[in-house]
């Protein structure tokens, strides 16, 4: 039988078929292009939106970071005058505590004014520094030094006002105690330099000398908290022996810019080595007690 009649239809046939293949394929290609298409804007977004929550995530750590300003040199030197000057050994703290008022030999009248004098100050100088809890925690550092150098003359103010109160007596032996508790760093003081007369050269020297040694003890510090805990941990006995060594070493530089009757007169005004624990929290004017087991004045610093 010849296939001839049926040749055309079954080319056609076969046409149509190829047709209808070349079109599916076609189809699939273009189906899966514009899917590659479609995927390529919605990644760039995705990756837009990671990048933002990034750049959000570091700008919430920067701003979580304390901000730490670049002190001034003259900022630097009223800190360290204003801490050499009010510290722990200053007169208004040591008043309060009762073996002082017992070595001083304190009478009533006398622990009623000064306790009165120390409970306004201290009134005056909690509302001053209550600012300083609505601000930031990255800016409290900042304004809590702010506030001590602005507050420094106050508490001078009132050191000399309780001075006044004391018999001369009692106010050297104070101010011995005073001496020792503070070191050399009580040089700093205006009114223990007055007390040795020494020249604006020599105070100028001297403040130089804590000066770079606040720079060099600030720069160590930094450099141990950049290491990791454990090697923090495994230098930290010698870490306190340096700064040991470089507190010692700036003290015998400040004491080698006195004359030798200043260094006597300083080792004088200290008057007897005395012994003294500091009882714990805030002090006001107490009733003198004895103290069984005191501590060293060097142990407290």
């Amino acid at each position: 039988m010849s296939l001839t009649p049926f040749r055309s239809p079954f080319v056609a046939c076969l046409i149509c078929l190829l047709f209808l293949a070349t079109s599916h394929v076609v189809s699939v290609q273009t189906l899966f292009g514009q899917s590659a298409v479609q995927e390529a804007p919605k990644k760039k977004d995705e990756e837009a939106k990671e990048k933002k929550t990034d750049e959000s995530t570091k700008e919430e750590d920067e701003k979580s970071k304390p901000k730490v300003r670049k002190e001034s040199p003259e900022e630097r030197q009223r800190r360290i005058r204003e801490r050499a000057q009010n510290n722990m050994g200053s007169v208004t703290n040591l008043i309060g505590i009762p073996q002082i008022q017992k070595e001083l030999g304190l009478n009533d009248d006398q622990r009623k004014q000064i306790a009165d004098e120390v409970k306004s100050m201290q009134i005056y100088l909690r509302q001053q520094f209550m600012e300083v809890r609505k601000l930031p925690r990255s800016e409290q550092p900042a304004r809590i030094r702010e506030l001590k150098v602005a507050t420094s003359p106050f508490v001078s103010e009132r050191q000399a006002i309780i001075l006044e109160v004391l018999t001369p007596s009692q106010r050297n032996r104070l101010t011995g105690i005073s001496m020792q508790y503070r070191g050399v760093e009580s040089l700093l003081d205006d009114q223990i330099a007055d007390l040795l007369e020494l020249s604006k050269e020599q105070r100028a020297e001297i403040l130089k000398i804590a000066e770079e040694l606040d720079v060099t003890l600030a720069a160590e510090r930094q450099a141990m908290m950049s290491q990791q805990f454990e090697e923090r941990q495994k230098g930290r006995k010698g870490f306190l022996q340096k700064m040991q060594r470089l507190r010692k070493e700036a003290e015998g530089e400040m004491l080698a810019v006195l004359t030798e009757e200043q260094h006597k007169k300083f080792e004088q005004l200290q008057g007897e080595k005395f012994r003294v624990r500091r009882p714990k929290g805030p002090t006001l004017i107490q009733s003198p007690k004895s103290d069984p087991n005191p501590q060293s004045l060097k142990k407290l610093d």
